[in-house]
């Protein structure tokens, strides 16, 4: 079966898609920030870290640049005799399009997979003559790997829109369990490259390169991807799937001649069926529709089980672990996880799941904020020992400094290809309590909004000139607290933290400011190229961190690069303190 006319029928079959009936594609518009199709907040991709702050009990992890949120909590997770993890993890990230599903209904089973967005014609490259060429892309042109633009019939007559992929295809990008996903880039034709014999296409700010794999383990046209870690691990992404993303629709034309098309759009993963170090161990991953076992050359193994509702149980070395759902038939949700032992995690995500965000934007990128039905929500977790996480967040917006107002026409309507403004559920307050436990509390405190496009517009800026930087403030209940500063300049370390402060009710106690290698002096190269349209081109060229002034106490202690090496790795550095 071709990419092309893969059914959603044979997708659900595949335990990563198994959703009640009540979840399959949805209709109407995207649930996007642009009535266009243009998904803003998937340009936070890459942007930071996230981050496990104080105590990560739940497995919750922070964006300290945007302060979204997502947890990651390991179920089962068995030790060999080689470093090569065989564990079942599981995923919930807050916030997002409504029209992302998930494995286990709110929650998602951890597999690393490469992904993309694209429209009717599936995972097709701009490559002439050879659009199922995914992976091997001309290093010196990568805008062929861009998604096509796509032609929709009307249905009346020879009329019809052309829908192009700067408002869909964000590109491609690696996510990995328990991290955010990396943007994928077509490396640089003169960029150093491991000396195995094979060509490689594409690679990641952090260094992972990616060669082709001819075809795919699963009967699909086209090539498949094999990832290489920088410790020498090798992930086969050789599986394509497909998963229903809603539809763009086009209304064009004026008076008697008014017409419609409407796009269907899917997001492809290429899941791993494979994973081998570099002394030849492995794990393999085998499908079927209502199970995947992990296998691995040492004798471990896990057995994922699938149910209407997604995972419905993990076994593992003779022991089971269980997972039960609960709600409405369209909104349904994972309650509880009974351990082999008999205790359990349990779970009120209440309204926090996948409400709508975001609002329409004109070409001022002015936004009418219309996040949805509540601006707050609040998840709580209880842990099998019996302690109690509270985490309570709202919609927020963040902005973006000298962003580029630069518009695009959508029938007749013009959009910001980029935005200075980005919606995001933010984290407000987490508190860990539970019997025998003091109440421990963490408050996040947000400095106000402020935006400014490139033509000298400060529609969100209440100085002038508007501010280049935001800063995240975390205070705990004895009043200790810590402040992160990061740019949020477009296109200049925009992301990147600057300075962390640690202090209490008296004042600073720490201060540590960092600066960053903005040029490469020929010390290294350019990464490789972007190939979306509208992407953040940040992770093109390295900017690695080249000095680190700590000041405490009194005394500064001064970390300095004085050279780097092709990798952008620090090759003679200096170390000095005074007084």
């Amino acid at each position: 079966m071709s990419l092309h006319s893969k059914v959603i029928s044979t997708v659900l079959n595949l335990l990563l898609l198994t959703l009640a009936a009540a979840a399959q594609a949805q209709t109407g518009a995207p649930l996007t920030s642009s009535q266009a199709g243009v998904f803003y907040e998937d340009k936070l991709k890459g942007l930071s870290e996230l981050t496990a702050l104080g105590n990560d009990l739940f497995g919750d992890k922070v964006s300290l640049y945007t302060g979204g949120i997502q947890f990651t909590q390991v179920d089962v997770d068995l030790p060999g005799n080689n470093a090569l993890p065989m564990k079942f993890s599981r995923t919930l990230r807050m916030g997002g399009r409504r029209d992302t599903l998930k494995s286990m209904r709110d929650w998602d089973f951890d597999l690393p997979y490469i992904s993309g967005m694209f429209g009717k014609s599936g995972w097709v490259s701009m490559v002439p003559g050879e659009p199922l060429r995914r992976c091997s892309i001309p290093l010196n042109s990568p805008q062929q790997a861009s998604a096509p633009s796509e032609y929709v019939s009307s249905g009346q007559g020879d009329v019809g829109f052309s829908f192009d992929p700067h408002f869909f295809w964000g590109g491609l990008s690696l996510s990995l369990p328990g991290s955010d996903s990396k943007p994928m880039i077509i490396m640089a034709a003169g960029a150093k490259q491991p000396t195995d014999g094979r060509a490689y296409h594409w690679t990641t700010a952090d260094r992972w390169v990616f060669s082709c794999l001819p075809s795919t383990s699963n009967g699909e046209s086209g090539e498949a991807f094999m990832a290489h870690a920088p410790n020498g691990d090798r992930y086969w992404f050789d599986r394509i799937v497909a998963i229903p993303r809603g539809t763009m629709t086009a209304n064009y034309g004026n008076g008697f001649f008014n017409y419609t098309s409407t796009m269907g759009l899917r997001e492809f993963r290429a899941l791993p069926t494979r994973i081998e170090d570099r002394n030849g161990n492995f794990i393999t991953f085998t499908y079927s529709p209502n199970q995947v076992v992990m296998s691995a050359s040492d004798g471990r193994s896990i057995t994922v089980n699938s149910g209407a509702d997604g995972v419905e149980s993990v076994v593992a070395n003779g022991r089971t672990w269980n997972y039960e759902y609960a709600g409405s038939t369209v909104d349904r949700k994972l309650t509880r996880v009974v351990l082999p032992d008999g205790s359990s995690w349990s779970f009120d995500a209440g309204a926090a799941f996948d409400s709508p965000i975001g609002g329409w934007r004109n070409c001022a990128d002015f936004v009418s904020f219309t996040p949805g039905p509540s601006s707050s929500a609040t998840v709580v977790m209880t842990h099998p020992s019996g302690a109690r996480g509270t985490f309570e967040m709202s919609y927020r917006l963040h902005g973006r400094t000298n962003a580029p107002n630069t518009c695009r026409p959508f029938t007749q309507i013009f959009y910001p290809v980029e935005s200075h403004l980005l919606t995001v559920l933010a984290l407000n307050r987490k508190v860990i309590s539970g019997p025998g436990l003091a109440s421990m509390t963490w408050n996040y405190q947000y400095t106000p909004l402020a935006a400014s496009l490139d033509t000298g517009q400060h529609i969100y800026c209440s100085t002038t000139p508007c501010p280049e930087t935001r800063a995240l403030t975390v205070t705990r209940e004895d009043g200790s607290w810590d402040r992160f500063t990061f740019s949020q300049k477009y296109g200049d370390l925009e992301g990147q933290l600057l300075s962390e402060e640690r202090g209490n009710t008296q004042g600073v106690l720490r201060r540590i400011d960092i600066q960053y290698r903005r040029s490469s002096d020929g010390s290294y190269a350019r990464i490789g190229s972007n190939p979306c349209w509208s992407c953040s081109k940040e992770e093109e060229l390295p900017k690695p961190l080249e000095t680190r002034t700590i000041t405490q106490d009194g005394n500064t202690f001064l970390y300095r690069v004085d050279q780097f090496d092709a990798y952008a790795r620090p090759l003679k550095v200096t170390r000095s303190s005074s007084p």
